[in-house]
């Protein structure tokens, strides 16, 4: 699949979904009940909220003037970081951060810059993010959480081999792990000073993105799309080294509609994960070939998989507080 085209059906996502889950031999929902009471923060359009882990009181957070782009939280600084424009439709969206029951909030970035992805350092100091040009090409950002200190890390100038986008943070804060088309398009790594730029995955077959560090191990959670007809979205970890990749949910379709899984998060203790799919959204009238994103998590083999959410509106970005 072309990129360009990988990451306009992340935004969109509009993709074909089944009313009927007969069909799939993949990992089943389990019950909720017995679970621990840990809190997934989320996105639905332009709200903020908070859910219990086993899908209970559900609580709004924070409302912006329009759609939520981007969500991360940092354990380290309590602190919410995401991107909107407010309701200004005549600008990109810019960064902000706020306490996590939503109050105290600020805006990072006061620009017209095409700001997209951020991802808090471990510490909790520095943002990640990308930058995308209008010439087409995307470069990795990091700044203060205060909007001091920008540092390029990247500085492509072609867009056929220099895209950099969702970076996430090593687990000692001295490198960025990003999906990007840089000679190849896979999972890339880069020191913070920008040099030491490597190729850690790629394939024909399975398309990665949405990147997650483990707080635990030397391991990462991506997203991955298997190139078959249907398309079919999965959720994978692999080493930080490029090696052992595994499928984690392993979702199985015999009919024909494609669906996506993405967003993926871990827990703080790295035995669940968190992530987005449609694969269970029944179409209705009069929009059948759109379906909605809800939340799901799982146990780090896949097993005990629980949906979260239910509802007719997007749901993105779960983290974990």
């Amino acid at each position: 699949m072309n990129p360009f085209l990988f990451h306009f059906l992340l935004i969109l996502v509009v993709v074909f979904q089944s009313c009927n889950d007969d069909n799939d031999t993949g990992p089943q929902e389990t019950s909720v009940f017995g679970v621990s009471n840990r809190i997934i923060v989320f996105s639905s359009n332009s709200t903020i909220y908070s859910i219990s882990e086993d899908g209970t009181n559900q609580t709004e957070i924070l409302k912006m003037g329009s759609r939520i782009a981007s969500l991360d939280y940092s354990k380290s600084a309590q602190k919410i970081l995401f991107t909107s424009n407010d309701g200004d439709f005549t600008k990109n969206a810019d960064i902000y951060i706020a306490n996590p029951d939503g109050s105290n909030q600020i805006q990072v970035t006061n620009n017209n810059l095409k700001e997209i992805y951020p991802r808090f350092s471990g510490d909790g100091t520095k943002i990640a993010f990308t930058v995308e040009n209008t010439n087409g090409f995307a470069n990795l950002r990091v700044i203060n959480t205060d909007g001091s200190s920008e540092t390029h890390i990247t500085n492509f100038t072609d867009s056929i081999k220099g895209l950099a986008y969702e970076p996430t943070w090593s687990s000692n804060d001295m490198q960025l792990f990003f999906i990007g088309q840089v000679q190849e398009y896979g999972l890339h790594a880069i020191d913070i000073n920008g040099k030491n730029l490597k190729l850690i995955y790629a394939s024909d077959s399975i398309e990665l993105s949405s990147p997650a560090i483990s707080p635990n191990v030397a391991k990462i959670l991506c997203s991955g799309y298997r190139a078959l007809t249907p398309e079919i979205g999965d959720i994978y970890s692999l080493d930080t080294n490029g090696h052992n990749l595994e499928n984690l949910t392993n979702f199985q379709r015999t009919i024909p509609y494609s669906f996506l899984s993405t967003n993926p998060a871990w827990s703080n203790d790295g035995e669940k994960f968190s992530f987005t799919t449609n694969r269970d959204f029944a179409l209705t009238f009069p929009s059948p070939y759109y379906s909605t994103q809800e939340i799901y998590s799982a146990n780090m083999d896949g097993s005990s998989l629980i949906r979260l959410t239910n509802d007719t509106i997007d749901q993105r970005f779960p983290i974990w507080k």
